[in-house]
């Protein structure tokens, strides 16, 4: 059995399912994944909607809706978000509207454009001024970005924690490079990142399987723990 912290699974808030029966095909995949718990985390762009906690309302009568509408035998669903970085996010006073479900976790997301060091600082200070538990969205994206060692300091360091996708491990193309961060220790959780039943479906078992295959199972089992106990705080 399996816990996801990190989905797009609520319909109409972001680029995830597009409907009810999108959300019910893919939370009937993540059961027949072995997934009992999964965080839904739409996105939150500052950009699209500034105040946190207006979209976090929004968020929540659409999670409410949905649950009226699935039938018994799914994953347990709590509610979350991915946040974009934004400048000042650390000193936002509305911003523990976006924490994930009654935990002090916080799924974050980097920006892929105009990353500069002051990033790296307020992430820092966003993990001292706050003592949210950070979660960096699916990290094993940057590898080959200049600055990503400076991510992985911050890691290494505990001011963040850090997750990658299982399609990023399923993928041939991709899987050495994450498989080689969750060796050296800086992957604390995989996700589906699920976004559909087609284009970006869950993935959890044939991740897992992988991680079992290449690294063993005392460290898929750590990772698989790691979750579990994130969700079970949520």
């Amino acid at each position: 059995m399996f816990a996801d912290i990190h989905s797009h699974i609520i319909p109409f808030v972001d680029d995830g399912a597009e409907d009810i029966p999108e959300s019910i095909k893919i939370l009937q995949m993540m059961a027949a994944q072995g997934i009992t718990s999964v965080a839904a985390t739409p996105h939150f762009h500052p950009n699209i909607c500034p105040q946190p906690s207006i979209h976090a309302a929004v968020v929540a009568e659409q999670l409410e809706i949905l649950k009226k509408n699935l039938p018994e035998g799914l994953p347990n669903i709590i509610l979350g978000h991915e946040v974009s970085y934004f400048r000042g996010i650390s000193m936002s006073d509305d911003i523990a509207s976006l924490k994930m479900g009654k935990s002090e976790f916080f799924l974050l997301e980097l920006p892929y454009e105009n990353f500069a060091p002051r990033i790296e600082d307020e992430i820092m200070e966003f993990s001292l001024n706050t003592g949210f538990r950070i979660i960096l969205a699916h990290v094993e994206r940057y590898a080959n970005f200049s600055w990503f060692p400076g991510i992985l300091e911050i890691i290494k360091n505990g001011f963040a924690q850090a997750q990658a996708g299982c399609d990023s491990i399923v993928d041939s193309r991709r899987s050495k490079n994450t498989l080689k961060l969750i060796q050296e220790g800086y992957i604390s959780f995989i996700a589906t990142d699920a976004h559909s039943s087609t284009l970006r479906p869950p993935l959890m078992a044939d991740a897992y399987d992988i991680i079992v295959k290449k690294l063993g199972s005392s460290l898929a089992d750590t990772i698989k723990y790691n979750a579990e106990s994130a969700i079970s705080l949520m």
